[in-house]
């Protein structure tokens, strides 16, 4: 199963492994009350996409893929490590 990828996701991607991640821009901020906020974009040869809007499937797939490549190194499937090592407890 793909692993469900958002800001959040993204953000600690490129926060915990920029080189696997270098076309990745990703930050944080405040909403009006004061609560923490996310952003992720993708960057490819010719823009800078939000992650929300991409609908290239290819890049899609290779984010996928090297998460997949990530997960297999530390011996546990796609959707564990994203709740073990990606998901931000606030």
């Amino acid at each position: 199963m793909p692993v469900p990828i958002d800001a959040i996701v993204l953000y600690r991607l490129k926060y915990l492994y920029p080189r696997e991640f270098s076309d990745v821009e990703a930050g944080t901020g405040k909403d009006k009350k004061g609560r923490p906020t996310y952003w992720a974009k993708i960057v490819t040869e010719d823009k800078s996409q939000a992650w929300s809007r991409i609908s290239d499937y290819d890049t899609y797939w290779h984010t996928q893929t090297r998460i997949r490549t990530l997960a297999k190194a530390k011996n546990v499937a796609p959707l564990e490590f994203e709740m073990r090592h990606l998901w931000v407890a606030e």
